[in-house]
């Protein structure tokens, strides 16, 4: 579906915003005195509309955060609102801390995905939103948050990004990231 009701001045509905020839490699380490690299994404190029939603889905450690941020460098940070679903865990603050290190982060009951879909909606509709910030340290929620503006791409990163229906339903453009796991 196409989304062109942001309320995002000066940016042309029509505007195309476009990755041309994205690479990304990681370094393995070195084999006799040779630096290896694995090419994650090798000559990828698609196009974004102002109005879409893009979605990049991996396992942890599959390299999506890296993958974000240079598919956000090549469209320009002002053109996109980033949303990671790693700042929308839940505040366990009211739990000891040795309890709070036992919680699954990998489960869908870990995230207050309640604030993600209302953050989403927002961005969305051309409205700033104030990220939390998560202190993975402690496995609580900082009391600073993070003013995310409205842009014309919304750009949603995470692990179980997927799960939930409605925001699977509300993505224009899912990348799924697949690492070989002996490279996580």
């Amino acid at each position: 579906a196409m989304h062109s009701t942001r309320n995002c001045a000066g940016w042309n509905k029509n505007m195309l915003l476009s990755i041309k020839d994205l690479r990304v490699s990681f370094r393995l380490g070195k084999v006799d005195g040779v630096m290896q690299r694995f090419e994650a994404v090798k000559g990828v190029s698609f196009d974004i509309l102002p109005g879409e939603t893009v979605g990049l889905v991996g396992e942890s450690g599959s390299g999506k955060t890296t993958i974000a941020q240079k598919i956000i460098k090549g469209v320009g940070e002002k053109r996109i609102s980033y949303l990671e679903m790693d700042a929308y865990y839940r505040d366990l603050s009211h739990l000891p801390l040795d309890e709070r290190a036992l919680t699954n982060f990998d489960h869908p009951a870990a995230f207050d995905t309640e604030l993600f879909v209302q953050h989403i909606d927002m961005l969305r509709s051309g409205m700033d939103v104030e990220k939390p910030e998560y202190d993975f340290t402690i496995h609580s929620r900082k009391r600073s948050t993070v003013r995310v503006k409205a842009r014309p791409v919304v750009f949603l990163e995470g692990i179980l990004l997927f799960e939930n229906q409605y925001v699977r339903e509300h993505i224009d453009i899912k990348i799924y990231v697949e690492t070989p796991s002996d490279l996580r």
